[in-house]
């Protein structure tokens, strides 16, 4: 039996860096019926609504953010090729490419204190005009909660930067770690918090703990952030000709891309009131949290790839990929089959609990559309690593197609209307357009060295 199990650890792959991962990704899934349970017992449903409203409209900072930490990871990562650490957490390596990873850092940590700003002034009043309409009684309910999530979410996106150049030079082990500690810790705190009948304040859980465990990480790699300082300046990264091509491309899409997943809640709660708006949330955040194990395979890789395209060791790069996209692919349908037939047991025994989920009908294709979107997923972290964004015109299309569906048939027919919508576009034009993008330049791409 263990000889069995070896076995299949060794062909999935499984090493440290992606058992951290899928820890993390494994207990949003577990943890889900616990916090489901505290959720039904401590916060009545239109306060559920509130809640999982809050999170979409949070989900505004990729207006802000114009998808620079996509870029900042890929860019890190070719830099971090002739780059390491000496014992002492240092770098070192070639000059050139640590002076460019210098020239990235001060770029994007200046770029992130003007937009961390500009999201807590905007979106903090954006919030309070849009919930202001909901006519709930009791203002300070959600009022202050709802100030203070911006505020932390702003701090967030201030050390967004930061992270995100750790994650881009490989810093994976430690980085998982620290999320999979802070997923725990901000699920339990969450919990009791509603427990103690926090109500909304209870949403501050998180944020409160991923801020702490950023904070914590900058402190690990402050000889890191010293050596990035104390390096002289030689060659810089030219952000109007090498960032900006892939910057913008990635930001319009991102923008766009916000009616594909923040969409679902809003439109529920403004058609359909709280409640609604409640289970849409809920079911997303499971769907997501699947969606996230599925994709463990090639997200553990993603820094690897940049360094291996840096290198043009591309045939490394093709078996590396279609490897672990295989493994992923498989691994996706088996979650999802197993979710679907838990569900259905569940409803069949009649739990209770399952009323703050969407009906099973719409579970089941809101999980079918996770199968699409994972092939997309991994065709754009493909491509991606080239540090090139060649998937806009598809990303445009087809979000605004996503966005326009939820929004009309969402709003006539409710949840199937909107998750319907979400499926097929994804079978039929975001994954085939995706796929035809993939093979085309991966051709022209590797043709050209």
């Amino acid at each position: 039996m263990i000889f069995f199990i070896r076995k299949i650890l060794k062909f999935f792959e499984v090493d440290y860096t992606l058992v951290i991962y899928l820890s993390s990704r494994i207990w949003s899934v577990f943890s889900g019926p616990l916090t489901i349970f505290f959720i039904y017992k401590y916060l009545e449903p239109k306060l559920q609504g509130f809640y999982y409203t809050f999170s979409s409209l949070v989900g505004l900072q990729i207006f802000f953010e114009l998808a620079f930490s996509t870029v900042i990871i890929q860019f890190a990562s070719h830099e971090w090729s002739n780059l390491n650490f000496d014992d002492q957490g240092y770098i070192i390596g070639e000059k050139t490419n640590l002076s460019r990873l210098k020239s990235l850092f001060q770029l994007t940590v200046r770029w992130y204190l003007v937009v961390s700003i500009l999201f807590l002034a905007i979106v903090s009043i954006i919030g309070v005009l849009f919930f202001s309409k909901s006519h709930y009684e009791g203002l300070n309910i959600w009022l202050f909660p709802w100030l203070v999530l911006v505020a932390l979410s702003a701090l967030q996106l201030f050390l967004l930067p930061i992270i995100s150049i750790l994650e881009g030079c490989n810093q994976l082990k430690t980085l998982y770690k620290y999320r999979f500690i802070q997923g725990v810790l901000g699920s339990i705190a969450f919990c009791i918090l509603l427990g103690l009948k926090a109500k909304l304040w209870a949403s501050l859980a998180q944020p409160v703990f991923l801020l702490l465990c950023n904070l914590a990480l900058l402190i690990k790699y402050k000889n890191f952030i010293k050596s990035i300082y104390r390096t002289k300046q030689t060659d810089v990264i030219n952000w109007k000709e090498e960032v900006l091509p892939m910057q913008s491309r990635l930001a319009l899409a991102g923008l766009v891309n916000y009616f594909s997943f923040s969409l679902f809640n809003p439109v529920m709660f403004h058609y359909y009131g709280p409640v609604v708006a409640g289970q849409m949330g809920l079911t997303w955040q499971i769907v997501g949290a699947i969606q996230n194990i599925g994709i463990a395979w090639i997200q553990i890789k993603i820094p690897s790839f940049g360094i291996l395209i840096a290198k043009k060791e591309y045939k490394s790069l093709d078996k590396i990929w279609f490897r672990n996209s295989i493994k992923s692919f498989f691994v996706l349908m088996f979650v999802v089959s197993l979710f679907s037939s838990l569900l259905i047991i569940l409803k069949l025994n009649h739990i209770k609990i399952l009323d703050r989920l969407l009906p099973i009908k719409e579970v089941v294709v809101f999980s079918l559309a996770t199968i699409f979107f994972h092939i997309t997923l991994c065709e754009a972290a493909y491509l991606r690593a080239h540090k090139k964004e060649v998937l806009t015109g598809m990303s445009v299309v087809g979000s605004l197609l996503i966005g326009l569906c939820v929004w009309f048939y969402g709003s006539k027919f409710g949840p199937i209307g909107a998750v319907s919508s979400y499926l097929i576009i994804n079978a039929i034009v975001i994954m085939p357009w995706t796929t035809s993008i993939f093979y085309e330049y991966r051709r022209e791409w590797h043709a050209e060295a």
